[in-house]
């Protein structure tokens, strides 16, 4: 079974993290299966969007790093190397040069908060809640989640989250500036269609200065 699942919505390409044994937590097979994902909707002419979101059945969107997978880190070169691809399977998502959505309908945990993060627009859930636990573990964000958090939210929030490891629901969320939109469960995937694509030709792209209509 893939671990990630591609969904064809025409402009509009939804990868679903699909490990709901795992809680949706990403291994580096999922990464490189985001990757090869990433590679090929480079060749999609059509492509206005990409949403991100998980297999919903378990509660979770993301539950982080898998820990079988962590366990096994145990050298500060292991640590760089797994963070290089995580980093680089998230940098060419966002190479894509079209609005990346998360569709946040379960819990985010650790790494799923930072997946969250690296995208465009953030829809998020009533019952929704993330949960900054990297300090819990006495480590920090691996993957760039702590510079995108601060881009998003004011730098007392940003350390109250990661340092306090509450949980932060997705209406203190919204509130900070963190979440864009606050759903009804059920509808999170479904409700980012014209957020992630415009669907038009002249719907917004990024380019490295920014973002542009071309």
């Amino acid at each position: 079974m893939s671990s990630v699942e591609r969904v064809d919505e025409g402009a509009v390409q939804i990868l679903r993290i699909n490990r709901p044994d795992r809680k949706n937590a990403l291994d580096l097979e999922t990464f490189a299966e985001l990757r090869a994902h990433a590679d090929a909707l480079r060749s999609v002419p059509s492509l206005r969007g990409v949403v991100i979101t998980g297999e919903p059945s378990g509660g979770v969107f993301v539950s982080g790093g898998d820990l079988k997978v962590l366990k096994d880190v145990r050298t500060a070169r292991g640590a760089r190397d797994l963070a290089r691809k995580a980093l680089a399977t998230l940098d060419a998502l966002r190479e894509l040069g079209v609005p990346l959505v998360a569709a946040v309908a379960g819990d985010a945990f650790g790494g799923g908060c930072e997946l969250a993060a690296a995208c465009d627009y953030r829809v998020a859930e009533r019952q929704v809640r993330f949960h900054w636990v990297q300090a819990r573990f006495g480590v920090t964000t691996g993957w760039g989640g702590a510079a995108n958090l601060l881009d998003l939210v004011s730098r007392g929030t940003a350390m109250r989250w990661l340092l306090t490891t509450d949980p932060v629901g997705a209406g203190e969320a919204r509130a900070a500036g963190f979440v864009d939109a606050v759903v009804e469960q059920g509808v999170a995937a479904s409700s980012t269609r014209g957020t992630s694509s415009g669907a038009s030709p002249g719907s917004p792209r990024r380019e490295p200065g920014g973002w542009c209509s071309c």
